[in-house]
């Protein structure tokens, strides 16, 4: 067993697991919050312009088409109107990205669920390895068959929390070797 016979030894020791608890205690306050925040606020603004334009998809002669590319360029997400086709199978009727692939988004577990309750569903998703924001609500109020859907990568609000959890593991590999030079050096 080790003996920690001198002064510095003890002071740096100590000084180490402060400094680490610190830094811990830090991180457990800040990021999982700080993900959490982001990715709500997400779809708030998600939720925000889902139901006026499903109220807009309602008109009579409407140019759905132009309404889900509206929506699109002001939310910068990907809005699709799906049909549900049988109990747990959609199709993509109309979609805001243009030459993309929609099967993604067929099936979605969000639509199923908006057109099950007859309300406006939030959630993420994992899609081919990325995270997704989501919301889905009926395009009328009493029918079970057609959903409108934003769906919005977090990429950036994931490469913020990356960005915050890289600075607090810098400034707590200073802190720590600054403990430990502070418990010698004194």
């Amino acid at each position: 067993m080790i003996r920690l016979r001198s002064v510095g030894t003890r002071l740096s020791l100590a000084l180490l697991v402060i400094v680490a608890a610190g830094l811990a205690f830090v991180y457990v306050i800040v990021v999982p919050p700080l993900e959490d925040r982001l990715v709500d606020d997400r779809l708030d603004e998600l939720e925000r312009t889902a139901e006026p334009v499903a109220l807009e998809l309602r008109q009579p002669l409407v140019d759905e088409d132009d309404v889900l590319e509206s929506a699109a360029a002001g939310t910068n997400a990907r809005v699709l109107m799906l049909q549900r086709l049988g109990r747990d199978v959609l199709a993509v009727v109309e979609d805001s990205g243009q030459g993309q692939d929609p099967s993604p988004y067929q099936n979605s577990p969000v639509v199923l669920r908006a057109l099950e309750a007859h309300e406006t569903v939030r959630d993420t998703t994992e899609r081919g390895g990325e995270e997704f924001a989501e919301v889905a609500t009926p395009i009328f109020a009493d029918d079970e068959t057609r959903a409108l859907l934003l769906s919005s990568p977090l990429r950036d609000q994931l490469e913020t929390v990356d960005l915050v959890e890289r600075r607090l593991l810098i400034a707590g590999v200073l802190a720590l070797l600054g403990a430990v030079l502070v418990g010698y050096g004194g």
